[in-house]
């Protein structure tokens, strides 16, 4: 039987597994063929069902975080609702990228080499 502290454990880390997939740009389809599982059990592990430990370590890898970055305190939250809009915005340009891409390739070479130069030349914060 688990307990109330490794329940809301349990929930910490799906939540952080699914901000960090979605940073990433990955559908639980895909995470799932990383870690040899299905997307559904990648969606119970985000909904708070427990994940194995050694299925966390090669998360974090995949996910390119710290396995650390599962356990933090809610002093974060910010930030994780910083990472998840920007999460977000980026699946957005993505698709808009990928239309372009295909509908219009001199537009979109274009706009990679806005999208390069433009992050070489930004400072980070």
């Amino acid at each position: 039987m688990v307990d109330k502290d490794d329940e809301i454990l349990n929930r910490r880390i799906g939540g952080r597994i699914r901000i960090a997939r979605a940073a990433m740009g990955l559908t639980q389809d895909k995470l799932g063929k990383f870690l040899r599982v299905s997307s559904h059990q990648i969606h119970r592990y985000e909904q708070g069902a427990g994940i194995p430990a050694s299925s966390l370590f090669f998360a974090a890898a995949i996910l390119d975080v710290p396995v650390s970055y599962f356990f933090a305190d809610e002093a974060e939250s910010e930030a994780e609702a910083i990472l998840e809009t920007a999460a977000k915005r980026y699946s957005l340009l993505l698709r808009a990228l990928q239309k372009t891409e295909r509908g219009h390739p001199p537009l979109f070479n274009a706009l990679r080499e806005i999208i390069v130069i433009t992050a070489q030349d930004a400072p980070l914060k």
